[in-house]
């Protein structure tokens, strides 16, 4: 990003769509993060996350983020979508859904692709609780997260341990 005179200000990984300008001003569309996460050589992007989030149907509940984790199900690596739903809402079926959505998604990224068929990653599963929001926002506390630095991203990589809370859907 740079001043009208030029001058560098920092480089950002935002990926940002100009709009029709506000008189002389130029409008900007967020659109989300060029960071993406890499954790086999399969390279998913924050913006495909979030299209990804964007087509699926879910029946009245909320996606809260995609995380990348070193040891999704069975201790291997593999992506797994936060979901808050209601508390009566049928979890198994919800889940099991939005797993093969998301893993449908997913498949049509050529190095996700590969990396399923190598077997380096996981299938895409999917964690869906009353108050997941809350849940996520506590755990990034948890890591560590400074309370006015966390933002709930359409992709974060979580390194390391799983919290008991998503372990535990995880593995049944």
């Amino acid at each position: 990003m740079t001043t009208g005179s030029g001058f560098a200000r920092y480089q950002m990984a935002d990926v940002i769509r100009v709009e029709q300008p506000l008189g002389q001003v130029p409008c900007f569309t967020f659109l989300g993060r060029n960071d993406g996460v890499d954790l086999v050589g399969e390279k998913t992007s924050a913006t495909t996350a979030q299209m990804v989030q964007d087509q699926l149907q879910l029946d009245g509940a909320m996606p809260v983020t995609l995380l990348a984790l070193d040891e999704a199900r069975n201790r291997t690596p593999g992506y797994v979508l936060l979901v808050e739903c209601a508390p009566e809402a049928p979890r198994e079926a919800l889940q099991q859904a939005l797993a093969d959505q998301v893993e449908q998604a997913l498949q049509r990224n050529f190095h996700y692709k590969l990396a399923r068929e190598l077997g380096q990653l996981q299938p895409a599963a999917c964690v869906a609780l009353p108050h997941m929001r809350a849940i996520y926002l506590d755990q990034c506390r948890e890591r560590g997260m400074i309370e006015g630095n966390i933002k709930i991203e359409p992709l974060r990589h979580w390194r390391g341990a799983v919290p008991a809370v998503l372990r535990q859907s995880l593995d049944s």
